[in-house]
């Protein structure tokens, strides 16, 4: 496990390696297992308070996306094969990455 996040609805997510996403539903007491594209680690994700969208990106430079409670994840397209370390959303309805030494910004999806 690399993360526990709460979500807006008061879903629960775990994220961690070799694309695992665990997904609870009843404050921790069960557990399911969600299919993601992303196949290595998976990094803490991101809820987007005005569209409930979660983020999340992974070591290999994946970023997936939930629109429905992280039930089921799709990959956004690629937008740099550099690992990923930082996720965070602005003010200005955009992605912030943060690889390196590098600052990628991209919109958010609506």
């Amino acid at each position: 496990m690399l993360s526990l996040t709460k979500l807006q609805s008061g879903t629960l997510i775990i994220t961690g390696t070799h694309g695992t996403v665990l997904r609870s539903t009843n404050a921790g007491q069960d557990w399911q297992l969600q299919a993601t594209p992303a196949t290595d680690l998976i990094r803490q994700p991101v809820q987007d308070p005005a569209t409930g969208i979660l983020y999340a990106s992974s070591r290999a430079g994946t970023i997936i996306y939930s629109r429905d409670d992280g039930q089921h994840w799709q990959p956004l397209d690629k937008f740099t094969s550099a690992s990923i370390k930082s996720l965070a959303l602005d003010t200005q309805q955009r992605m912030l990455l943060g690889g390196g030494e590098r600052l990628i910004r991209i919109p958010l999806l609506h």
